[in-house]
């Protein structure tokens, strides 16, 4: 059972959150792609830009370009996009509106994905406790974790609402130019794990190259890439063996001539900028980030 926290705590971190949104709202938006106050157009150029580093916590890599508008409001004090879409239908209007207060693409597609998941929240979803989600709705009253919670526990609007976010949310995404057959490369450099927190604020993991058809699309991607840097992947070298995750070994590969080095316990797979594999020893280490999703 998660501590309540007192009034006074709540408006500490209220007033710290609000803090870390107007000082990241001075900066240069760390590389994202910005949209002008001029033109809805992104610019590449930005989007090519170096980003010296990703927040491990999800409210940091949320800027916002009007912390006046209602949604923006609204998330302040509740930690809620749409406080009230348990109860009332939302709308297609409605959610597009959140490009308006969403300095980047990613961080609209943040906010949908904050969106999703307040409904679940309500209900007291346990999210995974490594993850961004975690940390960030463990910090208000209203959310009380319980194991179990699923989409049974929705009602009819809820899942209406769930399914009208998702299906915006894949849009979004695909319309991305980074995006295809299900992987994504985000062109923001972070170590291994500020990709994999970005990944999962962005409702994906990092990917697993099981198969030829996952490595192709990894490799045109990496081909389009607007820098030359290495990416992250969901590969790391545990008790002598690579793996993709705890179940998961890996099987097919694509190593570049003289890999895989010799490895330690703890070493990740970055593919680098023409499509091969490598090991990659720092988990400190400024790579892109390569992101499958699911749905």
């Amino acid at each position: 059972m998660l501590r309540k926290l007192p009034g006074s705590e709540k408006r500490i971190i209220a007033l710290c959150l609000l803090l870390i949104l107007f000082i990241l709202a001075g900066l240069p938006l760390l590389g994202f792609y910005v949209r002008s106050a001029s033109s809805e157009e992104r610019t590449e150029t930005a989007g090519a830009q170096a980003l010296e580093g990703i927040s491990d916590q999800l409210s940091e890599n949320l800027v916002f370009t009007d912390t006046t508008a209602p949604s923006a409001v609204s998330f302040f004090e509740s930690g809620q996009v749409f406080p009230d879409s348990s109860e009332e239908a939302l709308t297609e209007e409605e959610i597009h509106s959140l490009r308006d207060i969403a300095s980047t693409s990613w961080q609209y597609r943040i906010l949908i994905r904050l969106a999703i998941n307040e409904i679940y929240a309500r209900k007291g979803l346990h999210f995974s406790e490594s993850g961004p989600f975690w940390s960030f709705y463990s910090g208000f009253d209203w959310y009380e974790a319980a194991d179990g919670i699923g989409d049974g526990d929705l009602t009819s609007l809820e899942r209406d609402n769930v399914s009208l976010l998702t299906r915006i949310e894949r849009e979004e995404r695909e319309a991305s130019g980074y995006y295809l057959d299900g992987v994504e490369l985000v062109p923001l450099q972070g170590s291994y794990e500020q990709a994999r927190r970005y990944a999962t604020c962005l409702g994906g993991s990092l990917v697993k190259i099981t198969d030829a058809s996952v490595q192709d699309s990894v490799q045109k991607l990496m081909e389009s890439a607007p820098s030359s840097l290495s990416a992250w992947t969901a590969g790391y070298f545990q008790e002598g063996r690579w793996r993709w995750d705890e179940t998961t070994a890996v099987e097919y590969d694509a190593w570049a001539e003289g890999e895989p080095a010799e490895s330690a316990n703890g070493a990740r797979l970055q593919v680098l900028p023409e499509g091969s594999w490598a090991v990659q020893a720092d988990a400190q280490n400024q790579a892109l980030i390569l992101i499958k999703y699911n749905r």
